[in-house]
């Protein structure tokens, strides 16, 4: 099973934050200029570490998420320990630039004296503080970052508490992380907590109903779909797409001419089968088209962005001339294609890919130090299905095998995974009745397929 790490801001407060504060002595408002050290990163490295080594916990579905202080801990702790995480969930990480005289303050020192840290960044310089909890510094010596998903609200005034209100600040993060991130940015209509979220139609609750929560939230969902051992592609630069919303200046409160009151960048792309070698790096993406939670949906047919590819295991041709092509997925018909020089640390960068709603189409994206791909890396192992869906548990699940396998399934829920079930599916079509599972209540759920190394997943409306 993978694991969520769930950062309160509660405990942050107590711990003088995962983002790591630990003096010799503590003094709410200093004087002079003091080192802040890491100190509870550490702990928590080290329990993680005990989890993983006591427990039947994957390693490499390790997700981390925080709200409010826990958010700029979550943020902190994903980058400078990446390799730790699939994916890190930041809700309303005001970053702390110059905000006002706030809780910060009091648990930190005053931004304004900026201390130093005991961090260096990518380039062994040493990081102030108020750096270390931004979206963009690196913190370790790593290239590539976790899944960075960031979400903040534009009616968050809570300024004067906890430095995490919606402003300019926010907003220059938002636009800052290129290439050298893997970030979805997203803006809600909710306050400051996310117990807020009813009264602004906001989604980042647990609704009554899944019509009225977004999926991605779920910690279901980062388990099932987030991996850290596995290379992903990075879209970036959505802020060119003109069809994509704007965030605005800063200015807090919805309705009121100063940028749009929701909309995502990036968070509206999806991929699978990440598959890769020493010569070539291929992956399926398409736009959310068929959520439950309408928002969830991508509004325009296809969206352009910039994509890096992110956390390579074997594709590292530095320096190298590469051919890319993105081709319909089920036509194999060439949609574009051109050349691009691998830059240094094996940074490949492909520009102004069109990905479209998976209604439309999906999109194959390949990427090869060959002039023409004379093989796929590896084929498609299986494709799987539900019908009838939603269902009872008289549903039947389809597995279409290219051979032989041994498979796990998994059910999950958004409390996490519930239920695995060991399967040997044969070449061809088999049919494996969801009762497999027992008696499960009435709920929104996700099965998922693994096999090889590659993965499906089909969502499930339990009736």
């Amino acid at each position: 099973m993978g694991i969520t790490l769930p950062i309160f801001q509660a405990l942050m407060v107590h711990l003088n934050t995962l983002a790591g504060v630990k003096t010799t002595t503590f003094h709410a408002a200093p004087t002079e200029i003091d080192t802040i050290a890491q100190y509870a990163p550490n702990a928590d490295t080290y329990g993680l570490t005990r989890l993983i080594r006591n427990y039947h916990v994957d390693p490499d579905r390790i997700n981390i998420n925080g709200h409010s202080m826990g958010s700029r801990g979550t943020t902190m702790m994903a980058k400078a320990f990446p390799d730790h995480y699939a994916s890190a969930t930041s809700l309303n990480n005001g970053a702390i630039d110059d905000d006002p005289p706030a809780l910060s303050d009091v648990v930190y020192g005053p931004t304004s004296m900026n201390f130093p840290t005991n961090l260096t960044d990518y380039n062994g310089n040493t990081v102030p503080f108020t750096h270390a909890m931004d979206y963009t510094t690196r913190l370790s010596k790593k290239r590539d970052l976790p899944l960075m998903r960031f979400y903040h609200a534009k009616n968050d005034n809570d300024g004067t508490t906890t430095g995490n209100s919606w402003d300019a600040d926010v907003v220059a993060n938002f636009r800052a992380p290129i290439r050298l991130h893997s970030v979805r940015n997203s803006i809600e209509r909710a306050g400051y907590g996310p117990d807020t979220g009813p009264s602004h139609n906001d989604s980042l609750v647990e609704w009554q109903s899944s019509t009225q929560q977004t999926v991605l939230d779920d910690i279901a969902y980062e388990e099932e779909y987030f991996r850290s051992d596995v290379s992903f592609p990075a879209f970036f630069n959505h802020r060119l797409d003109p069809q994509n919303n704007d965030p605005g200046t800063g200015l807090t409160g919805i309705n009121n001419g100063d940028g749009d009151n929701w909309g995502t960048w990036g968070g509206y792309h999806r991929w699978e089968n990440v598959q890769e070698n020493n010569l070539d790096w291929q992956t399926t993406a398409w736009l959310e088209s068929n959520a439950v939670y309408s928002n969830d949906n991508c509004p325009n047919d296809f969206l352009t962005a910039d994509l890096a590819i992110r956390k390579p295991r074997n594709f590292k041709p530095t320096g190298t001339l590469v051919y890319w092509q993105v081709r319909d997925f089920d036509t194999n018909q060439m949609l574009q294609n051109g050349t691009t020089m691998v830059q240094a640390d094996d940074l490949t960068v492909i520009p102004q890919v069109k990905v479209f709603r998976n209604d439309i189409r999906k999109v194959r994206i390949e990427v090869s130090t060959q002039t023409v791909a004379t093989k796929e890396v590896e084929s498609n192992l299986f494709s799987i299905s539900i019908s009838p869906n939603p269902s009872t548990e008289t549903s039947m699940l389809t597995v279409y095998s290219e051979k032989e396998l041994n498979a796990t399934l998994r059910l999950s829920h958004i409390s996490g995974v519930m239920l695995i079930v060991e399967k040997q599916t044969l070449r061809g079509e088999n049919h494996i009745p969801l009762i497999d599972f027992g008696p499960v209540p009435a709920g929104f759920y996700f099965i998922t397929i693994e096999a090889d190394r590659q993965q499906k997943v089909v969502r499930w409306v339990k009736i």
